[in-house]
C-alpha cells in the first residue's frame, strides 16, 4: 500500500524523535513501531534471535511512552463531543495492540529458555497469522492518513478472516498427535501465541471502527491540536 520501501518506513521511526512531533505522527509511530515488533516477532518464532527481542523491547518502552504522551495531550486539550471521545481512545488501543505483541515475545522467551520447539506446520501457521496481522497494520496506517471508508471496512473484512482462520488452526493442532511432556508445553505456548494474534485482531477492529466515525487521524487531531498551547509533547 506504500510507494516507498518498509525498510525506509521503519528506518524514519527509528529516527523521530516521539517529542518533537504531532499528534497525528505520533499515532503513525506508535503503529509503525508495533508494525516493527510483529515483524521482528516473526523472526524470534524461528530462533533464539537476543538482538531481536531486545529491539521489540525497546519498541515497547517507545509505544508506552507516546501512549502515555498523546493521552496527556489529548486531555489538555479539553475537547468535548463524541468525536474527541472517539479519537482519544486511540492510544489505548494502540498500547493493547503492544501488550498483546510483548505476551507473544514472552512466549518466544519461554520456548528459547525450554527448548521447545513447533513442528513445521505449526510454525508455518504462526508465521502465516503474524503476516496478516502485519498486512492489516500496514494498511491501518494508510488508512491513518488518507479518509478512505472502503479501505477501513477491508482490514475489517481482512479480521473476520484471520479470526476463521485462527478457529480453523486451533482445531487442527488439537487433531495432530502429541508425545511427551516438551509437546504439552509447545501445545500451551501455540494456543497462547493464537489467543494473543486473536485479541490483537481485536483492537485493529476497534481502531477500524473507530476511524469510521472520525475519518482521518490529522482532520480529527487538527482542532486538538489548536487548544493545546505547545506543538510538542511534554
Amino acid at each position: 500500500m506504500f510507494n516507498d520501501s518498509e525498510g525506509e518506513r521503519l528506518q524514519a521511526s527509528k529516527s523521530t524523535d516521539p517529542r518533537a512531533v504531532g499528534l497525528d505522527e505520533g499515532f503513525l509511530i506508535m503503529l509503525g513501531h508495533l508494525i516493527e515488533t510483529a515483524l521482528s516477532l516473526s523472526a524470534c518464532l524461528s530462533s533464539a534471535d537476543a538482538g531481536q527481542m531486545s529491539r521489540c523491547e525497546t519498541l515497547a518502552m517507545e509505544v508506552r511512552e507516546l501512549e502515555r504522551s498523546l493521552t496527556r495531550r489529548l486531555l489538555a486539550s479539553r475537547e468535548e463531543g463524541d468525536r474527541f471521545k472517539a479519537l482519544i481512545r486511540l492510544p489505548f488501543l494502540l498500547l493493547r495492540i503492544e501488550e498483546k505483541l510483548d505476551y507473544i515475545l514472552n512466549c518466544c522467551r519461554l520456548k528459547c529458555k525450554e527448548g521447545i520447539s513447533f513442528n513445521g506446520k505449526a510454525e508455518a501457521h504462526l508465521q502465516q497469522l503474524i503476516a496478516i496481522l502485519v498486512d492489516m497494520m500496514n494498511n491501518l496506517r494508510d488508512a491513518f492518513s488518507v479518509s478512505d471508508a472502503l479501505l477501513v471496512k477491508s482490514i475489517i473484512s481482512e479480521g473476520c478472516e484471520l479470526s476463521r482462520i485462527i478457529r480453523d488452526f486451533r482445531s487442527a493442532y488439537w487433531c495432530r498427535p502429541r508425545i511427551g511432556p516438551l509437546a504439552l508445553q509447545a501445545t500451551a505456548i501455540y494456543l497462547d501465541i493464537l489467543d494473543a494474534v486473536k485479541s490483537a485482531n481485536e483492537d485493529v477492529g476497534n481502531i477500524c471502527t473507530t476511524l469510521l466515525e472520525i475519518g482521518t487521524i490529522p482532520a480529527a487531531s487538527a482542532k486538538v491540536s489548536e487548544r493545546i498551547d505547545t506543538g510538542k509533547f511534554q
